[in-house]
């Protein structure tokens, strides 16, 4: 540590130390609580996921049933993609893996695409990603 014979020196530098501490991790917590929103056109794989481009987008906190016989995952994904209609949709990122992006999407009247699909029984809660966030009450429902 540097010592300097005067102590207020030693003080302004333990002052101006501490303001590049709390600076830095401002702008560190700052970065990473804005949500990333984008917009686009899709259409539905199934009933938990979009097809945008060459992306696929999963629907965030939702997972598809297992097993659905042919049928019932056809109307699924009809019903998703009905809800997209013809509009964008917009989205907040969540994660990303090699293949899929996960997102929370709302279609043009708002609704949550992912809560949408659970209240009409084509899928289930993944509560890997809803445990302890601000939408685990609403999906476990």
């Amino acid at each position: 540590m540097i010592f300097f014979k005067k102590p207020i020196a030693t003080y302004l530098l333990i002052a101006v130390l501490c303001c590049f501490a709390n600076a830095f991790s401002w702008a560190q917590s700052n970065k990473s609580s804005e949500p990333k929103i984008f917009e686009t056109k899709a259409r539905a794989v199934d009933a938990g996921s979009m097809s945008a481009g060459k992306a696929i987008i999963v629907l965030w906190g939702v997972r598809p049933l297992d097993n659905l016989p042919a049928v019932v995952a056809e109307k699924a994904r009809v019903a998703l993609d009905d809800a997209i209609g013809n509009a964008s949709v917009k989205c907040e990122f969540k994660s990303r893996t090699k293949e899929y992006l996960y997102a929370l999407c709302l279609n043009q009247d708002d609704e949550d695409l992912g809560l949408l699909m659970l209240q009409r029984g084509f899928v289930s809660v993944d509560r890997r990603f809803v445990y302890d966030t601000l939408y685990e009450e609403t999906y476990l429902e």
